[in-house]
């Protein structure tokens, strides 16, 4: 019998080679990847409920849902598995839960192997196109579509979907394959031979959900997911600036690797990660919660356009009810209220195409020392919230004091923060 959901989620990691290697990767997506600390965590955290009976009927609603074979979130979440099974070669698993500040992998490097250019590619297409399949199952699409995958990249992914493809990009990608494995990947997936794919470890394993009758078909789909999706690896490349050398640099903050040789940590971290394991898990309970928070909301005519039904009788004269803040931004040149939306991460800045911001500071004067890029604000229980300059070209200043990027700010109520020097672009923290 499959685990619940929620099960899935209490007993994902906080501390192991996973965590870390995500966290070193969180300078190209800052403040998109959140550890959950258990289930009941990531529905505050992604609802902002805290409202004890909505909570619980959100996470009633949520293990009905997931339960329901109908859905597909089974489905997905046995994929996103199935694919860090297919890498796991060496029995590494004692190595990959040391949790130690820094891993010397000098004895373990030595008796490793890089994977051939040819069975990398194959891994990584597979990857892509087991992306491509979840993703269709979680939205319940009849059948997965590489076009749908590539507009979906375009508009929607966030959090950690967004955290997945970047690290595919940079760990089966960039690493073991050089800075031209885009096109290295397109040249020899359209001369595999048949043969090289039936054999390779992951197509054995996955070759069976991909659609087609036989090796040559399921290969062209392989190959038309790569090519949808390729475009965008290359626009992500060069926004983030993500390269062989600053891929390993971070890692090198939270792992002492031995040697850099770079096709070696790249065998090493296929081997001891699961990376799509542990992002499909939190991707699909977010869209789980998501799902039935909206489902809830319905049922007790909290969504506008329904009927609220009428409040029962209080049972306790003395009992009160614990009400969320309403927090909010006063823009003090204009002295203008600038609402912060209910989303697990608010995006501060400008409109650009990679993270759209939910808090667009472009209208006001002076905006041009904001950066499409500015600021993430967030909070972890719906009473604390924090603020986090990404690497804004000006800086970001909380009470006058310079923010270092990449570190979080506790926010109290009428805290001042100023986007860029020279006090032109000022918001004052108001909690309602």
């Amino acid at each position: 019998m499959a685990k619940s959901i929620v099960t899935l989620v209490d007993n994902l990691p906080e501390n192991n080679i996973t965590t870390k290697v995500l966290t070193a990767l969180d300078t190209l997506f800052p403040g998109e990847w959140i550890n959950f600390r258990g289930f009941d965590d990531a529905i505050r955290q992604i609802t902002q409920e805290t409202n004890p009976e909505v909570l619980q009927r959100i996470r009633d609603k949520a293990i009905a849902l997931y339960d329901d074979p109908k859905n597909g979130y089974q489905s997905a979440v046995f994929l996103y598995q199935t694919v860090d099974r297919a890498d796991a070669a060496l029995g590494t698993a004692a190595l990959a839960d040391k949790i130690g500040e820094k891993i010397g992998l000098l004895g373990f490097l030595s008796k490793l192997t890089p994977k051939a250019d040819t069975s990398q590619t194959i891994d990584l297409v597979l990857k892509i196109s087991v992306e491509a399949i979840a993703y269709c199952k979680l939205n319940g699409l009849p059948q997965a579509n590489p076009q749908v995958l590539a507009q979906a990249l375009q508009e929607n992914y966030r959090g950690a979907a967004l955290v997945r493809m970047g690290t595919l990009v940079c760990v089966d990608g960039l690493l073991p394959l050089g800075p031209d494995f885009l096109e290295k990947v397109h040249s020899i997936i359209g001369q595999v031979d048949q043969t090289e794919v039936q054999n390779n470890s992951g197509y054995t394993v996955l070759g069976s959900a991909l659609p087609g009758e036989d090796t040559a078909s399921k290969l062209g789909f392989l190959s038309e997911n790569f090519e949808a999706v390729r475009g965008w690896m290359q626009n992500w490349i060069a926004k983030t600036g993500a390269s062989r050398s600053s891929v390993f640099s971070q890692l090198g903050r939270f792992i002492e690797f031995a040697d850099d040789n770079l096709d070696l940590v790249a065998a090493f971290l296929d081997q001891t990660t699961n990376y799509f394991t542990h992002t499909g898990i939190q991707t699909v309970a977010t869209h789980l919660i998501k799902r039935a928070y909206q489902d809830v909301q319905t049922e007790m005519g909290l969504l506008p356009g329904t009927v609220v039904p009428p409040e029962p009788a209080p049972t306790d004269a003395g009992a009160t009810t614990l009400q969320l803040p309403q927090p909010q931004f006063r823009h003090v040149q204009t002295d203008t209220v600038l609402a912060i939306p209910k989303v697990s991460i608010v995006h501060i800045g400008k409109p650009n195409p990679q993270y759209p911001p939910e808090v667009d500071l472009s209208p006001l004067p002076n905006s041009d020392v904001v950066s499409r890029l500015h600021a993430n604000l967030w909070s972890d229980n719906g009473f604390e919230y924090y603020i986090l300059d990404v690497g804004s070209s000006n800086g970001t200043y909380l009470n006058g004091v310079l923010l270092e990027p990449k570190e979080k700010h506790l926010l109290q109520n009428g805290d001042r923060l100023d986007f860029g020097r020279g006090e032109k672009v000022s918001l004052i923290f108001e909690m309602g």
